[in-house]
């Protein structure tokens, strides 16, 4: 079975890392035609509001990856920019539409904006992977398979500390000698595969990579069952059988591909929508079926002696028992 990577922009967790990728570019460059052509004609005229609605269609959603090094974003500003330039320079020459823009003001708009561009990724870039920054969004992780495929993964996220993710540690039922392998434990070994759903409750895990082949017969078959409560995300690290998992969906840390295969609902964007969600239909509904549900209250209260309202233990949030009813 073939995954293809899917990049839609809400299934991740909807931090300012990719509020910035989405929104910096197409955000600026609309803004600095805007500030151009009030400058340069002292005011905004409708044909350029039109132009900036086409290229906020071609620029969004936003591409711009916080690059290792100055000169490397750079180039992929340039290139960026240049393309989207190009795009519409082909387009305006076409349609004789080039025509109804002032040149002072199309030159000086396309020499500023990626120099302001690159200023604005640097000073974001250094905001995003400042540790006041990263502290609001750390999240703790486990891998499951304490093996060369796990180690690389701990080593990858422990290089890039923008992924702020506190590695507590390894779980396997078999120790690799950490000194025979190719790459070295980064984190603990802290206990046996079927360990992990109680680990993960007691400590609040956030994220579980598993790093072990998921065979009909193994125990990653068991440790999946046993995690159905959990609203932890749940990653498989590829170099794996995996069977039924039509709805999967890949990721990435650094380049080496996980899969997910359940993603926690309870984060970023998705948590606004579900608590939207949760508070409007339960008014809706319960106004309007509230008489039906009186008769029936009533009902039950003269037919038996048990209470009225039903009431269980279910897991919410972070794996806390709550009452449901």
């Amino acid at each position: 079975m073939k995954f293809q990577q899917q990049k839609l922009i809400f299934n991740k967790i909807f931090n300012r890392h990719q509020f910035a990728r989405v929104f910096i570019d197409p955000a600026l460059i609309v803004f600095m035609l805007y500030a151009v052509s009030v400058y340069r004609e002292g005011t905004l005229y409708p044909e350029y509001i039109v132009l900036s609605v086409i290229i906020f269609a071609l620029t969004f959603p936003g591409a711009w990856i916080q690059q290792k090094s100055w000169f490397a974003d750079v180039k992929n500003t340039l290139i960026h920019w240049f393309t989207v330039t190009g795009v519409l320079l082909i387009f305006g020459y076409t349609t004789g539409y080039l025509v109804k823009f002032s040149l002072t003001v199309l030159l000086d708009w396309f020499v500023a904006t990626p120099i302001v561009l690159v200023l604005a990724h640097d000073v974001v870039g250094r905001y995003l992977s400042s540790e006041s920054y990263l502290a609001t969004i750390k999240k703790t992780a486990i891998i499951v398979g304490d093996n060369d495929l796990g180690y690389q993964l701990s080593g990858r996220i422990q290089a890039n500390p923008t992924y702020a993710i506190d590695l507590k540690g390894y779980f396997d039922d078999i120790a690799l000698d950490s000194t025979r392998g190719s790459f070295e434990r980064k984190a603990p070994l802290i206990g046996a595969i079927l360990d992990v759903p109680n680990y993960v409750k007691q400590h609040a895990i956030d994220i579980i990579y598993i790093a072990l082949p998921a065979s009909p017969d193994s125990k990653v078959i068991l440790l999946l069952d046993h995690l159905k409560d959990t609203t932890a995300s749940i990653y498989f690290v590829p170099d794996f059988f995996l069977t039924d998992l039509i709805q999967a969906r890949i990721d990435d840390i650094d380049g080496m591909p996980v899969v997910a295969v359940c993603e926690t609902p309870f984060s970023g964007i998705h948590r606004i929508i579900k608590r939207l969600s949760d508070v409007i239909l339960a008014t809706v509904i319960l106004l309007l079926i509230s008489p039906l549900m009186l008769l029936l209250a009533l009902g039950v209260k003269l037919s038996s002696p048990g209470p009225i309202i039903f009431k269980q233990r279910r897991y919410g949030l972070d794996g806390r028992e709550i009452i449901v009813y």
